[in-house]
């Protein structure tokens, strides 16, 4: 098979992006370190866009599932792990009886909802008593210049460039406590990221040499950015996940200042 994408199918071609993407091999190294030991557990991940992302997950130990945006992506998820994908019913349709799941992880897809508690409540539907939800986030990162950059970049369907970390906490409150929180891709490597992931959507229909030509190059990008990022090493990433424990579900209305904010995001915005 030729690197250059002569005959390549879609499911090779997410295994090359997968290989050439530092980003994304990122994403999976925090993701593997927040589920922990999965062995014997029944977990369900949500918004994986790359197939071969969704087969190391499986790798990792215990019985997955797989919710996916569209039925594309779900496809090429099927023919590498087989079974048990689906696509991402429309609310009010529950993709799953309640209490499946011991761990719930979720790759970008609050981004893209209108209503991020009521896809947070479907995700406390499913979890079982003592269940984990696990939210990888983009950061809104307060004053920083790539907001706007992610602004211009936005994909479609994607409602929102991130949360800061109260936002992500008040949407997470009424049913989960948040144990922990990393930050992850500082800036360099979060613009680099951007400006790949916004080329590469322009060119999802078009020839898929084009496309590997594009992340054969990015991974230069990113080998730079990760360089760059290193000067860094004192910020916060722009990048967050997120590990919440499951709890009863009692709706909280958090108190507002008189600037808007919450009064979490003025704790935490000094650390920005």
């Amino acid at each position: 098979m030729s690197e250059a994408g002569q005959g390549m199918s879609a499911v090779e071609l997410d295994g090359f992006v997968f290989r050439k993407s530092l980003a994304m091999q990122i994403e999976l190294q925090e993701s593997l370190a927040a589920l922990g030991d999965v062995a014997d557990l029944v977990c369900l991940d949500i918004g994986s866009s790359n197939a071969m992302f969704s087969y190391q997950l499986r790798r990792a130990g215990g019985r997955w599932h797989s919710l996916t945006a569209d039925a594309a992506t779900a496809a090429r998820i099927r023919e590498v792990v087989e079974d048990h994908v689906e696509v991402l019913p429309p609310p009010p349709e529950e993709p799953f009886a309640k209490g499946t799941f011991d761990v719930v992880i979720v790759f970008g897809m609050l981004e893209t909802q209108a209503s991020d508690a009521a896809f947070v409540k479907q995700c406390h539907r499913m979890l079982k008593t003592d269940g984990r939800l696990i939210v990888c986030a983009a950061r809104k990162k307060p004053f920083s210049l790539l907001n706007t950059v992610r602004g211009r970049l936005q994909p479609v369907g994607q409602l929102r460039i991130g949360y800061t970390e109260g936002r992500l906490f008040a949407a997470l409150k009424s049913g989960f406590d948040v144990s922990s929180l990393r930050t992850y891709q500082r800036f360099f490597m979060a613009l680099a990221s951007a400006v790949v992931e916004s080329m590469d959507s322009r060119r999802a229909a078009g020839p898929v040499d084009a496309r590997c030509r594009l992340h054969k190059a990015a991974a230069i990008l990113y080998w730079f950015a990760f360089q760059l990022d290193a000067l860094l090493f004192l910020t916060r990433g722009h990048r967050m996940i997120a590990v919440a424990k499951r709890r009863g579900w009692r709706l909280r209305e958090a108190p507002v200042l008189s600037d808007g904010r919450s009064i979490t995001e003025a704790v935490l915005r000094p650390i920005g």
